[in-house]
């Protein structure tokens, strides 16, 4: 289960809490391992709404709250206040865990690619 532990001070007005509850809905979304547009067919709403709440351009309607919150299994109380809900920690364990697959996939590529030049260069030696 995703929790989001401790409290976030917002310096600045509705667009700074648009942004932290799109941060709380990607956050959402990776741990329910949902895509947009599974959210969006979920709740029944339009792909590109769905989208703007998650890049933080426009803030949900009230009575998407309830749904929004069962669909990712989510406070309601963090979607209607999300600088309730700090993500310092969850937003950083999701970005090192980006990383980390995306390292490892790295680093897979080029141990392929270092085993090939190996073969060929056996094949010719």
């Amino acid at each position: 289960m995703l929790t989001l532990e401790g409290t976030v001070t917002l310096a600045t007005g509705d667009a700074a809490r648009k942004a932290l509850l799109g941060r709380v809905l990607q956050a959402g979304l990776t741990e329910r391992e949902m895509t947009v547009s599974d959210l969006a067919e979920k709740l029944g709403r339009p792909y590109h709404t769905v989208l703007h709440w998650v890049q933080g351009k426009n803030a949900p309607a009230i009575w998407d709250v309830v749904p929004l919150s069962q669909a990712l299994g989510l406070p309601a109380e963090w979607l209607l206040t999300p600088e309730s809900a700090s993500l310092t920690r969850t937003v950083r364990e999701v970005e090192e865990f980006r990383l980390a697959e995306a390292l490892a996939g790295r680093a897979a590529e080029v141990v392929r690619t270092e085993a090939r030049k190996s073969r060929r260069s056996k094949g010719r030696g």
